[in-house]
């Protein structure tokens, strides 16, 4: 693992997640913030669920093992597990900074209109 991406993504959750809880409660009565913040949870866990998996899928999708050491590819290509790998993780970068890029221009464009709004 890279030094450092820990502590990064450890502020990361502090900074945005907490606000976030905040946000979610801020315009529900208080006989319903349990709730809501309970819906919020569950969001959050069935995005963590959904977004591995997909990463998951682009990740390992590149990678075709041989069924024999001795078939027609043998010897012809560089080591299978070793080119998927580096495919996989290309591909699955690309999607998750796609991903990253949706969703900040989406936080954007709900924050505008939320203060229009207010």
């Amino acid at each position: 693992m890279v030094p450092g991406v820990r502590p990064v993504g450890g502020l990361a959750l502090g900074l945005f997640i907490v606000p976030l809880a905040g946000a979610a409660v801020e315009h529900v009565e208080p006989r319903d913030a349990g709730a809501a913040s309970g819906t919020l949870s569950t969001v959050q866990q069935l995005g963590s669920a959904l977004g591995a998996a997909v990463a998951g899928i682009w990740f390992f999708a590149p990678i075709h093992l041989p069924t024999s050491p001795q078939g027609p590819d043998a010897g012809t290509h560089l080591d299978p597990v070793t080119s998927g790998w580096l495919a996989g993780a290309e591909d699955g970068l690309v999607v998750a900074a796609i991903a990253c890029a949706v969703a900040a221009i989406a936080t954007v464009a709900l924050q505008r209109r939320r203060r229009q709004a207010a």
